[in-house]
């Protein structure tokens, strides 16, 4: 399963997480439980400490629930 929303629609700054948050997730049944596995991914906005320049990198997380 994929899923897609702009990070503003999580309540995330968009200065600091322009885009949208992707994921892809598996869920698995085994009973009476239920295990989400799956990756997130992103791009924050950052600033160069040195420089004071702002850039953009990937941010990519593993997700188990």
């Amino acid at each position: 399963m994929e899923a897609q929303v702009e990070a503003t629609a999580l309540d995330l700054p968009e200065t600091e997480w322009p885009g949208e948050v992707r994921g892809v997730f598996d869920i698995d049944r085994a009973g009476n439980q239920v295990a989400l596995r799956g990756t997130l991914a992103t791009v924050a906005r950052l600033e160069c400490v040195r420089c004071l320049r702002t850039f953009d990198r990937p941010v990519e997380a593993e997700l188990t629930v």
